[in-house]
């Protein structure tokens, strides 16, 4: 009887820690490769940024708390809302709000 019960038990522990060590970091890793990436420049792209200074057709931007290097088309005034379309290097290509089809992330951190 005391020999059964210690089977079980081994049995139990060794199927718990197989399930904890290797089969839980598995179901995590493949749900995490499905979601979008956060940082970096691919995490930039849609992001909702305001404009701290320009002048013909370049100028920085306020994006989480940092100031990064933008360029557009568009006329901007400091203050104006945009939106990141494109990253290439360190320096942003924005959009207005307003001529961007009303399309932004909805993920937006504020700082």
């Amino acid at each position: 009887m005391l020999k059964t019960v210690l089977i079980v038990l081994l049995i139990g522990i060794v199927a718990f820690e197989v399930i904890e060590h290797v089969v839980l970091p598995l179901v995590f890793a493949v749900f995490a490769r499905k979601r979008k990436a956060v940082t970096g420049a691919e995490g930039m792209l849609g992001r909702v940024v305001e404009v701290a200074r320009w002048h013909d057709g370049a100028g920085t931007v306020r994006c989480g708390g940092e100031l990064w290097s933008a360029t557009s088309f568009h006329r901007f005034a400091p203050g104006d809302k945009a939106i990141v379309r494109q990253t290439e290097r360190l320096c942003l290509s924005i959009t207005p709000v307003d001529n961007a089809g009303g399309k932004r992330r909805d993920d937006q951190r504020r700082p």
